[in-house]
């Protein structure tokens, strides 16, 4: 988990985890967060499942 969290810090992303991560993105360029889950889903290092998200990130 924690090297999940590490991945998105240079992002400017901070986050959690409870059982299962959750990520948390404020104020942050949604096109390289989303560039970085498209790209450790591809290679295997995540899984990504949506849940509740902006009308921003569904612009993408």
């Amino acid at each position: 988990m924690q090297a999940v969290l590490d991945a998105f810090e240079p992002l400017g992303v901070t986050g959690e985890g409870i059982g299962q991560y959750g990520i948390i993105a404020p104020d942050v360029d949604l096109r390289a967060v989303m560039d970085l889950l498209v790209a450790g889903v591809a290679d295997g290092r995540w899984d990504d499942e949506e849940g509740c998200v902006t009308d921003a990130w569904l612009a993408l």
